[in-house]
């Protein structure tokens, strides 16, 4: 498979934005238009708009070449506004393209892998890595000659465009995404290792900040807005609105709940490792909550498989310093008796994302994790028996 990685490295290193260091300046390879979000969402739900985005989903399907920067814009960032949208979920397909693309070549492998990656995209037509595994088992399992290869390598390079023109990758002007993972995709496609990661807010919004290791480019951080990831489920907008989520979330492996919040998740076949689980309630409650209280989960019976739990402010006196406990609840989790997790705390006014300890999750009995000083979200990840 050279000759396409080949062809796709190509491609990215003509889109990509980079950082001249030593010149203190930003190089960019094409128009930088930066995103109006506000307007994005109005323009694709306008039947007489040229970004209407039954128009451009199937203008998009067709590789249509005379699509703009700014349709192509519409047309990734949009689809966030769609109602089948998830910024975080995990693909099932994607598991096994890996295990396939670990194997021997073979046409059989290769048109299992451009099965698999048609299946992602009929689920998320703006899913990069999706035409990029199709990219690459198009040429084995149907030939190089087969149009469909120049098809989804136009669909990529467009994908791309609508990222890579939407900034520079810079504090100034990250680029914009609409999905977690497709920073890592960008980072990985162009050779660059981060060094960690944490959660900035800058000027346009909510940002990944990702310091980057020594690279051909010099580049020393990368930035990507990811309003449209973090508004998902938090409540926490550019604008500091308060916006209630409502629609439910699956395949996540991890959850950021913001201060003042009630969430409930439910757990799907829970292993030792990369246990998914389902986001099925999460609402913002102006509450401060006196200490150790536990808000009426020690009378409430819970579901099998269901957790419930707050994350809020608690009271305290004038002597005291600030307090924040996350309180939680696990109804029986498939026959354990106990459930581990991680938490990461994000400490108000900071960046980065504190490790802490926690003491698991029993069978019907309430924790409370308490923390005295202010906190504004804490993030919980790998839950397994």
């Amino acid at each position: 498979m050279k000759k396409t990685l080949l062809l796709i490295a190509t491609l990215i290193c003509l889109a990509f934005s980079a950082k001249a260091q030593d010149a203190g300046d930003t190089v960019s390879l094409m128009p930088r238009i930066i995103p109006n979000l506000e307007q994005i969402k109005q323009d694709i739900a306008d039947p007489a708009s040229e970004f209407y985005y039954p128009t451009l989903l199937r203008r998009f399907a067709e590789a249509d070449t005379t699509l703009t920067v700014e349709q192509l814009q519409h047309f990734y960032l949009g689809y966030a506004y769609q109602p089948e949208f998830n910024p975080y979920g995990d693909f099932g397909e994607e598991d096994e393209i890996k295990e396939l693309l670990g194997t021997d070549p073979s046409v059989e492998n290769a048109k299992r892998i451009v099965a698999l990656a048609d299946e992602i995209i009929s689920k998320k037509p703006t899913e990069v890595k999706a035409y990029y595994y199709k990219m690459l088992g198009m040429p084995y399992a149907y030939g190089e000659d087969d149009p469909r290869n120049l098809t989804v390598t136009i669909q990529l390079r467009m994908l791309l465009e609508a990222i890579y023109s939407s900034g520079d990758g810079t504090y100034e002007f990250p680029y914009y995404i609409s999905t977690v993972n497709h920073s890592y995709f960008v980072m990985g496609m162009n050779d660059l290792r981060p060094k960690g990661q944490a959660l900035v807010y800058l000027e346009s919004g909510p940002c990944d900040r990702f310091p980057i290791a020594e690279n051909d480019y010099g580049i020393d951080s990368l930035y990507f807005n990811i309003k449209l990831c973090f508004g998902f489920w938090s409540f926490l907008d550019l604008d500091n609105e308060t916006v209630e989520a409502t629609k439910p979330a699956k395949g996540l492996k991890e959850v950021t709940i913001p201060v003042g919040s009630h969430f409930v998740m439910r757990t799907e076949k829970l292993k030792n490792k990369k246990s998914q689980f389902e986001l099925v309630e999460m609402e913002s409650i102006d509450t401060v909550v006196a200490f150790l209280d536990k808000m009426g989960l020690d009378k409430k019976e819970l579901d099998a498989n269901i957790i419930e739990g707050y994350f809020v402010q608690c009271e305290h006196s004038s002597n005291d310093s600030p307090r924040t406990l996350l309180i939680i609840k696990s109804g029986t989790q498939d026959g354990a008796t106990m459930l581990k997790m991680d938490t990461e705390i994000l400490h108000t006014g900071q960046s980065d994302y504190e490790s802490t300890s926690n003491d698991g999750l029993f069978t019907g009995v309430v924790s409370i994790e308490i923390w005295n000083n202010n906190l504004s979200a804490i993030r919980i990840s790998n839950l397994r028996k």
